[in-house]
């Protein structure tokens, strides 16, 4: 691909930033110009469609990682017992929130 003088010296200064070699650069960036021909969209919406997906990976690590941290907080699980007595615990505990959550949609 053609690439300008000024667009050369922005990546290379970009480049520098990351600590990123020639080979892994120029290689990523004849990637994105392949794929950006692939989907027919600008550099910049195939960027940012890139980001948007990056961005919701990283809020769903997060969530789990809040959920674990609430569950550690709280105690764990507790499975305690034999595989039959889990289970039965667990059943009981799903008719408890069904009936605190949700059975008044059913009557």
């Amino acid at each position: 691909a053609n690439v300008e003088a000024t667009d050369k010296q922005r990546i290379n200064g970009c480049k520098a930033q990351n600590g990123l070699s020639d080979l892994s650069w120029w290689g990523m960036y004849e990637e994105l110009l392949g794929a950006k021909e692939e989907e027919a969209r600008s550099v910049a919406d195939f960027v940012r469609a890139a980001v948007v997906e990056k961005l919701a990976r990283l809020r769903w690590q997060r969530n789990l990682e809040d959920l674990r941290r609430e569950i550690r907080e709280a105690g764990g699980f507790e499975l305690k017992g034999s595989k039959e007595e889990v289970i039965e615990r667990l059943r009981e505990t799903r008719r408890e929130i069904f009936e605190t959550e949700y059975a008044h949609l059913y009557r």
